[in-house]
């Protein structure tokens, strides 16, 4: 099965999603924004990551 990963990053903390290749949610969390927090937390998922794709969009000005 193939596993791909999705990062909604924000400024201080980001959305972590995992789905498999049906669309089927493995694992969903949420962190800050470090890169060993991430790293750790897609190595413990266990399975093997097809790809990863992240989103970042500023906060909004007001």
């Amino acid at each position: 099965m193939k596993y791909y990963v999705g990062l909604d990053v924000a400024l201080r903390s980001l959305a972590l999603c995992i789905i498999d290749a049906d669309g089927k949610i493995a694992l969903e969390r949420s962190l800050l924004c470090e890169i060993d927090d991430v790293a750790e937390c897609i190595r413990s998922f266990g399975k093997p990551v097809e790809m990863i794709g992240f989103e970042a969009c500023p906060a909004p000005i007001t």
